[in-house]
């Protein structure tokens, strides 16, 4: 199970800070999502990738929280 982790986890990661890159208007989003494979692969995936996916979840979270009070609002 921890194998399967292993090569997840880094991937899910680099896509988080692809998105936010993306979404934040980030010079060379792509290079960044390649520097957090490398660095997750390099440092240690499972904890670098939960992290990242929080990171993530806490983006969206926000979003749908600002999309709500922009619905009320109107």
């Amino acid at each position: 199970m921890f194998g399967v982790l292993f090569l997840v986890l880094p991937i899910v990661g680099a896509y988080a800070v692809y998105v936010d890159a993306v979404d934040r208007g980030t010079d060379g989003p792509v290079w960044w999502g390649i520097s957090t494979l490398a660095v997750g692969y390099g440092v240690g995936p499972i904890v670098m990738g939960l992290f990242l996916v929080l990171y993530l979840l806490g983006h969206f979270l926000e979003d749908q929280l600002s999309a709500r009070r922009a619905d009320s609002t109107a």
